[in-house]
């Protein structure tokens, strides 16, 4: 802040309920927008005691203890009485009551004061915003999902419609989460930022690093999933040019190949990079509805397989895994011109991507049946054309999709770690190169150990998202918004909240259990 001239100093941040301005050493104004609606002006007050306050911030939380009554104390206060003796009794006595008086008034309204955070950011249109969130839940979850409508039956496509509608409500739930009510003027402010801000609000201990870990867990399974994917179409693309290479060769070859991608720090470069996925990635599902809309002869209700209690879990899984993008939509929202039809967005991507998941998991496995892969595109290979147009869409997505989940991933690992190191290891170290180098290549060769591990693209998309997918779709928001929001809800939104945390707890449990049991069967054989 300047030193010369009149300084604003806002106590909460800006759009908050109150705030002084500061004409000169001894006396500030204080500024109600309370008062200023119903045509009033600001109270005005001396009190050479501003100094408390720091002036290296931008954006300050003034506490009533900084103004509180002890402040008076002091040399100044000391040379105050002093001056009694010289006949400056009447003035002083003035003075400081008129300052005691606004100090009193500025206490007031610091207890009602809500934080609220800027967002600098509000360009994007409903439709931009919508563009985003269906890409984010197609994914490439979605070459899962005829597995697990052939694992599901027709139960699976109830299921992904109900989960498109539970995971709509609870994405509403949790940007609601972020507002609240500033008490002086009614308005409602953004005073939270992002999904563990919220988890730290609900629970301060640990609310942050719990919603961190099991969004990072989410983002490893991810990788994960892409080193398979990567792995599986590079087989496919390649096996008749290079047949001596199994599936353990590729997967080496392909996480290693994406390796230099992961030492790229700046997100400007990583935003061309995930344009040009999210483009490969609508072209490869126009691919596949195509060729299942070009085989629409071999269609029979026949090849849907009956209902399996055991497998189900694992479809749930799946479908569950293929809808989860909740970490993301705080950023979304808080991006938005228009935020109040956030949740008309919301509605309208989760029903595209419902539809286009039905469509597709049905006709998939009417034409394929049990025979259906867990990852659709090698069902492909009886139209060669097809195959090689598919397979090449979908690599192209997941290469270019890598850098931007290892960013994540890296980024929550950098924070967690890097400070225990040497400081030489940090971003402005001259050994920060050794620490990108040695970290990014730990990161990508776990990944490698457990994809090749688990080498089964659906079944541990199930297991990851009946683990993460349940939290963060289902207990977290619906938690998160019980406890923040109790005073406002009646008992039927109780219910509703309570009802989602034990389906998510209770579906995720089951869904776990069973994945775990078919992964082990594969695995054994």
């Amino acid at each position: 802040m300047s030193d010369h001239g009149d300084e604003k100093v806002p106590i909460v941040g800006p759009s908050t309920c109150v705030s002084y301005t500061q004409t000169d050493e001894s006396s500030f104004v204080i500024n109600d927008p309370g008062a200023s609606s119903s045509g009033g002006r600001g109270r005005a007050g001396t009190g050479p005691y501003l100094t408390t306050v720091r002036e290296d911030e931008e954006l300050m939380e003034v506490s009533s203890e900084q103004f509180s009554a002890s402040g008076v104390t002091g040399s100044r206060h000391q040379r105050a009485q002093s001056s009694v003796g010289s006949g400056l009794r009447p003035r002083t006595r003035t003075m400081s009551n008129r300052f005691m008086s606004s100090v009193h008034k500025i206490r007031s309204y610091t207890q009602q004061s809500i934080h609220e955070v800027p967002c600098e950011d509000r360009n994007n249109s409903a439709f931009a915003a919508g563009f985003n969130v269906t890409n984010l839940v197609q994914g490439i979850g979605i070459m899962g999902v005829p597995y697990a409508v052939s694992r599901g039956s027709w139960a699976s496509i109830g299921v992904i419609c109900l989960v498109a509608a539970l995971c709509c409500y609870t994405g509403c739930l949790l940007v609601d989460c972020l507002y609240t009510g500033c008490p002086r003027t009614g308005r409602r402010v953004r005073y939270l930022k992002s999904y563990p801000d919220v988890g730290a609000m609900v629970w301060p201990r640990f609310g942050r690093r719990a919603v961190t870990i099991v969004s990072v867990v989410e983002m490893f399974g991810g990788m994960c999933l892409y080193i398979i994917l990567l792995a599986s179409t590079s087989s496919s693309l390649m096996k008749e040019r290079v047949p001596s290479l199994n599936i353990y060769h590729w997967s080496c070859i392909s996480t290693y190949a994406t390796l230099p991608l992961t030492f790229i720090t700046r997100m400007s470069f990583i935003s061309w990079f995930s344009m040009l996925a999210v483009a490969s990635l609508m072209s490869s599902i126009v691919s596949v509805l195509v060729f299942c809309f070009m085989h629409f002869d071999q269609l029979a209700l026949t090849n849907m397989p009956g209902f399996d209690p055991t497998s189900f879990p694992v479809s749930f899984g799946i479908i569950v895994f293929s809808y989860c993008a909740h970490a993301v939509f705080p950023g979304i929202e808080e991006c938005m011109r228009r935020p109040n039809s956030y949740p008309a967005m919301l509605t309208v991507s989760f029903g595209v991507a419902a539809i286009v998941k039905t469509v597709m998991g049905v006709m998939a496995v009417l034409i394929f049946g049990m025979a259906t892969e867990q990852e659709f595109g090698r069902n492909l290979e009886v139209d060669a054309d097809f195959s090689f147009i598919s397979n090449s869409l979908i690599f192209v997505n997941v290469f270019f999709s890598m850098p931007l989940v290892i960013f994540v991933v890296i980024e929550r690992f950098d924070a967690t770690f890097l400070g225990a190191f040497h400081p030489t290891f940090h971003r402005n170290g001259s050994l920060h190169w050794l620490w990108i180098l040695l970290t990014r290549s730990l990161i990508m060769t776990a990944g490698l150990f457990l994809s090749m591990l688990v080498p089964h693209f659906a079944l541990l998309m199930g297991l990851v998202g009946s683990f993460t997918g349940t939290c963060l779709c289902f207990i977290f928001p619906a938690w998160f918004h019980l406890v923040l929001k109790r005073k406002q809800l009646n008992a039927f939104g109780v219910f509703v909240r309570v009802c989602i945390i034990l389906f998510g707890a209770l579906s995720g449990a089951v869904g776990m259990f069973f994945s775990a049991l078919e992964l082990k069967k594969k695995l054994i054989q």
